[in-house]
């Protein structure tokens, strides 16, 4: 093989590992997301726990309880901004 098509067939393979790695890896932007570490249930406020989704107020107890919804499970910005410990990325 000449050298020009070896350089040819490099660069070519090349771009083509290029490619492999960035779509394996998650490629390009994804679009927006909703990232971080929701605060549990347990350590909300009364009022900070009416906007936590997935707590709940017992008023019983006085007491915030419930599963929190992580972060990475939102696709909705308003949502996501209004989950204390999640931020929504562009």
């Amino acid at each position: 093989m000449k050298a020009s098509k070896r350089i040819g067939f490099l660069r070519g393979t090349l771009a083509a590992a290029v490619l492999g790695l960035a779509l394996v890896a998650g490629g390009c932007d994804d679009g927006p997301t909703c990232d971080g570490l929701a605060v549990s249930c347990f350590l909300c406020s009364e009022y900070e726990c009416y906007g936590q989704s997935g707590c709940y107020w017992s008023s019983v107890l006085d007491d915030c309880s419930g599963v929190v919804k992580n972060c990475d499970e939102i696709t909705d910005k308003i949502e996501c901004v209004d989950q204390l410990g999640c931020d929504w990325t562009e």
